[in-house]
């Protein structure tokens, strides 16, 4: 039976990778980062293993890196399977260090099975030099920063929409205030009629101004929950993107 070890900081993950491969005849260990992976495998070398990139303590493209330098793990495929690292460069990257596979999530059950059987087919390529600590630290640098100007892009664009969305709440604020204090005088006078004139009206009167004054009490309850709910939606803010 052929043996994975499935490296990722997400429970979730490991569970969904778990469950798929062991109910395709894999036998499964798992790892929440780089670093436990190194040791398990050292131990035990896997038939495969399958990473994500973005870890605590040991990222993939530093697990990458010490796998292929390893004289007994370098001879083992080694799959990336990941999320955050999605672009062409990152894939670039990952196949230099020596990666056999590169994997977006979330895959199809079926395309990511048969790339892992690929894989496996036709062993593992070891690249013909493993670039060197510096160059790693370089290379992952730049893939680093890109990452972070695509981050700082992406705030900058959703505190742009947070303040249209903040500017468009306060305009519905000052709307819903002003329908509150029409329904709030509509009621004050409802009951004040129907204070003033309850020995005078007739009974069939009397119940139907009874319903308006219901009527307004409801829709004057629903607008202060309105009014709540907007409040608390303005509080939030937007993110000040650090």
């Amino acid at each position: 039976m052929t043996r994975v070890l499935i490296v990722d900081d997400n429970e979730e993950n490991l569970y969904y990778l778990r469950a798929l491969l062991s109910g395709h005849g894999f036998a499964v260990d798992s790892a929440s980062h780089g670093a436990a992976a190194l040791v398990k495998a050292r131990q035990v070398p896997p038939d495969l293993v399958v990473s994500d990139l973005l870890m605590p303590e040991m990222d993939g493209f530093t697990l990458l890196r010490h796998w292929k330098i390893d004289g007994r793990l370098r001879t083992i495929p080694f799959v990336v399977y990941t999320a955050t690292y999605s672009e062409a460069e990152d894939e670039r990257l990952a196949l230099n260090f020596g990666a056999d596979a590169f994997i977006l999530k979330p895959a199809e059950p079926e395309d990511f099975l048969r790339r892992i059987r690929e894989v496996q087919a036709s062993g593992a390529r070891v690249p013909p030099t493993v670039p060197s600590k510096p160059t790693l630290l370089k290379l992952y640098s730049e893939v680093l920063i890109r990452k972070l100007e695509d981050k700082t892009l992406r705030l900058e664009r959703t505190n742009r929409e947070l303040q249209r969305d903040i500017q468009r709440l306060r305009a519905f604020k000052a709307k819903m205030k002003t329908v509150h204090d029409i329904v709030n005088n509509l009621l004050s006078g409802l009951q004040l009629v129907r204070l003033q004139a309850e020995c005078q009206l007739p009974e069939q009167v009397l119940k139907l101004v009874d319903q308006m004054i219901e009527e307004a009490s409801l829709k004057l309850g629903t607008l202060e929950n309105l009014e709540t709910v907007t409040e608390n939606e303005m509080a939030i803010g937007p993110s000040d993107g650090s």
